[in-house]
């Protein structure tokens, strides 16, 4: 894993297609409208609101993990300006993780979600902790706009993304 310094992260990002987040409402236990059929909701892991963008830089094929930040700036570079004004989010850091997958995930394909911690000391192949990515939302999936999916659609499409290996759940290093 690699934290991009501000002239990378204006490099970086000159690329990022237009991607709007969603923000859900909380669902309460007692909330009428979570009882309806075709209601959507996640429980999702502890951590760092992040996008995760599979893309090419510096003729290298990249994940790259971007915090999502809120609030408003008042001394940001024209760069980021823009890209909030595009985007509607200011990005935070953004660090190149080791990963492996498909060369065809780098015409555009972009993550929402989560990165937490998990402590793997208590399996038995390995130890220490280890940073892991929750899906939340698919934006963009090989350069193609995905629109709003339903949870299962949601699931069969991240599914399909791990089952073709497209995307490898393998660790490199203790660190990712």
């Amino acid at each position: 894993m690699r934290v991009l310094s501000s002239t990378e992260v204006e490099s970086l990002l000159s690329n990022f297609p237009n991607t709007r987040l969603s923000y859900e409402v909380p669902v309460h236990k007692n909330d009428p409208q979570a009882h309806t059929s075709g209601y959507k909701c996640f429980i999702l892991p502890k951590g760092r609101r992040c996008i995760a963008w599979a893309t090419e830089w510096n003729q290298k094929k990249v994940f790259a993990c971007i915090d999502v930040v809120g609030g408003k700036y008042t001394s940001v570079s024209p760069a980021i300006r823009k890209f909030q004004q595009e985007n509607g989010w200011y990005p935070g850091n953004i660090r190149i993780f080791d990963t492996c997958f498909h060369s065809s995930l780098v015409y555009g394909t972009v993550f929402s979600g989560v990165v937490f911690r998990m402590d793997t000391s208590l399996n038995p192949n390995g130890g220490g902790v280890v940073s892991l990515f929750s899906i939340h939302n698919v934006y963009w999936y090989k350069g193609e706009p995905v629109p709003p999916l339903t949870l299962s659609r949601h699931i069969q499409l991240c599914e399909k993304i791990f089952a073709e290996r497209e995307i490898r759940q393998v660790s490199y290093t203790k660190i990712n």
